[in-house]
């Protein structure tokens, strides 16, 4: 949004860099946007334009270099790959131009080259100089006496994107120069013509290609519009993927999706597809899901940022404790010193900038066990800190309480795992002082963790009693790699109260699945649930089949419960027989807009089969003003817009209205 001349007005142009506001770019200049606009790439689909518009349904590409070290020269010391040797024997890539790049020239940043001061020493930092040439290299074999470099520069420059910006992006890889080039023989990651599983990923998240963004999406914003999308304002709630690569990703989009908190409009803006719920239960049935055999599910415009109501903050290889990329609270360890300073991680948002856009937070830790929130051994990256200072700081409107709810079978007992070491006691205190949960204790006072082991029940589905707010009956995954944490209220002043029970059978029941606290006489309100998202469905009794309903149905009484006092938003709900007797859960209706901050207030409506649809619109003294619509609706959703004025076409005051359905 930021990138345009005009912030959020697509037709202003482009600006060259976004700290140069009345520079545009031009097609065919030396900038980023200049270079893509005239040519986007040997690989790209599309034109940009006309003029100098940017299309953002062109798909632009780039050649990507291998991996290298900037360092000369390595191979005798470590035998790393390096771009100043001879050898060209790597399998691994970086995002950054490779030098027989047409752009190489013209965007490539040149920076000094590192060297090993000594030849034959240790590559540390005692050994290593940027900011001259030695001696021993003037006249080095293999060193062509350029002090400097473009190798390395990054294809996505630093400090080019603003927030609401929106990348896809997929990997390409086929023999070319100097072997022939090979349109025939290649392979992509992800592959676009699939959804699930993505095999050269080893992933089973629902998504033709990957995707990253700048927060906060700035897009949402009522002000702004982009060809006739539609906005409600800002996302109120950040959506933390924190089980990267195994189904989170895929389950919350389709919960999403079918409980009214993304808009028709927007599903599928991140991933290229869109489909019912039928389609999603890949992660626990049925075979692959590709456009090729469904091309109705693609997508093939780029729609933006995922979601209305809510953002998307993902956490590559979250599962891995080393390796994982852009932890949330990655800036809130400890700051990098030595030659590494001033190249921390700067992905995650810094406490203020949580604190400032987002009042609800919905983390999903799928089945991960370990590892999960930073801080620990070898990872400085301080996730507890920065989920504490949100929940301990008042909303931005300063009346409405915070909201935040945590899922995943081994989330709590990662988190009392890590903090009963004493070294990392912020993780027991997230826990017990600020979320009112802890792992049943056996009679001895040790902790064990899953339900499994504590009821003896072995079965494939275990049931899942809801609370009064989340009333009914599920079935839930009961599989023994699934660690279904049971919990334990902690009294401390915090209200704690059972969400959720797992099925009480054996002798050392009950078994709590979930705990919620309520936001009287502190500034938030928060939801744990023990058990994984992607396990929760329909109860057996309802549905044989064991569908996704039920787990629809859940979390839209829960994000109903968060989104309704922090947020101000009403998720549909159902208009026809309860969801335990209708597992299809398809009818519903909403309200969205409020006519003086978000545009033209629309009545939504789903239905599971074709009606006929009454919608009258009321005033204050019950007198009806406007007849929306009165006739036979087909099976889908509807959405109807009002313009403000009553039956004869006069404008009407400002006031509040009432919708019947």
């Amino acid at each position: 949004m930021g990138n345009y001349l005009t912030v959020g007005n697509e037709a202003s142009g482009l600006r060259q860099r976004p700290d140069v506001p009345g520079v545009p770019a031009v097609a065919g200049d030396g900038s980023f946007w200049g270079q893509y606009m005239a040519a986007p790439g040997e690989m790209s689909k599309g034109v940009h334009g006309p003029g100098n518009k940017w299309n953002r349904n062109v798909w632009n590409s780039a050649r990507c270099d291998t991996a290298d070290v900037n360092i000369f020269p390595l191979i005798p010391n470590l035998g790393i790959f390096n771009v100043n040797t001879a050898s060209t024997a790597c399998s691994n890539w970086m995002a950054c131009y490779h030098e027989d790049d047409p752009k190489f020239n013209t965007l490539g940043i040149a920076h000094n080259r590192c060297f090993l001061i000594n030849p034959a020493g240790a590559a540390n930092s005692t050994n290593i100089t940027c900011n001259s040439v030695p001696p021993a290299y003037t006249a080095a074999a293999g060193y062509d006496g350029s002090p400097t470099t473009k190798e390395g520069t990054k294809i996505i420059p630093d400090g080019l994107l603003t927030p609401g910006a929106h990348v896809q992006y997929f990997f390409r890889n086929q023999a070319g120069p100097p072997s022939p080039r090979d349109d025939v023989n290649f392979s992509m990651s992800p592959e676009t013509t699939f959804v699930t599983p993505q095999y050269s990923e080893g992933s089973t998240d629902g998504h033709r290609w990957q995707q990253f963004a700048v927060l906060p999406d700035r897009w949402k914003e009522k002000l702004f519009s982009y060809e006739g999308d539609e906005h409600a304002g800002m996302a109120c709630m950040l959506y933390v993927d924190l089980d990267d690569r195994r189904g989170e990703e895929m389950t919350w989009v389709s919960i999403a999706d079918s409980i009214g908190a993304t808009s028709l409009s927007k599903r599928g803006t991140h991933n290229g597809w869109r489909a019912s719920c039928n389609d999603c239960l890949t992660d626990a049935f049925g075979g692959p899901v590709n456009v090729s055999t469904n091309p109705a599910i693609a997508r093939y415009d780029h729609g933006g940022q995922p979601g209305t109501m809510w953002d998307m903050y993902g956490v590559k290889a979250a599962e891995s404790p080393t390796t994982g990329a852009g932890q949330l609270g990655g800036r809130m360890g400890p700051r990098a010193t030595g030659l590494a300073a001033g190249k921390d991680s700067r992905q995650g948002p810094t406490a203020d900038m949580l604190r400032t856009y987002y009042r609800a937070l919905l983390v999903l830790t799928g089945d991960l066990k370990s590892a999960i929130l930073g801080p620990f051994v070898n990872r400085g990256a301080d996730d507890v800190a920065l989920l504490r200072d949100f929940l301990s700081n008042p909303a931005p409107a300063g009346s409405t309480p915070r909201a935040i709810y945590i899922g995943g079978d081994g989330f709590v007992q990662s988190e009392y795992a890590t903090g009963s070491t004493g070294t990392f006691s912020s993780h027991l205190a997230l826990l017990t002082d600020d979320l009112g949960v802890t792992i049943k204790q056996n009679a001895a006072g040790f902790p064990q963790y899953a339900y499994q082991p504590w009821s003896g029940n072995l079965g494939q589905y275990a049931s899942l009693e809801g609370s009064s707010w989340t009333s009914g009956t599920f079935s839930l995954g009961n599989d023994c790699a699934w660690g279904n944490d049971v919990l334990d209220l902690v009294s401390n002043g915090l209200g704690a109260e059972a969400s959720g029970h797992y099925e009480n059978v054996g002798s050392h029941g009950p078994y709590v699945a979930g705990v919620h606290t309520p936001a009287a006489g502190k500034l938030y309100e928060s939801f744990v649930d023990g058990w994984d998202a992607r396990h929760l469905f329909t109860s057996t009794a309802v549905d044989p089949a064991v569908g996704t309903a039920g787990r629809h149905y859940y979390f839209s009484e829960v994000l109903s419960r968060l989104l309704g006092p922090t947020c101000g938003i009403t998720l549909p709900f159902t208009l026809d027989a309860p969801w335990s007797s209708s597992p299809q859960l398809r009818d519903y209706m909403s309200l969205w807009n409020n006519p003086l901050v978000s545009g033209a207030p629309a009545v939504r409506l789903g239905l599971a089969k074709p009606d006929r649809v009454r919608v009258a619109l009321y005033d204050v003294a019950g007198r009806r003003v406007r007849l929306l619509a009165d006739r036979n609706f087909p099976a889908g959703e509807h959405s109807l817009t009002w313009d403000g004025a009553d039956d004869e076409g006069r404008r009407l005051a400002r006031g509040v209205y009432f919708a019947r359905v």
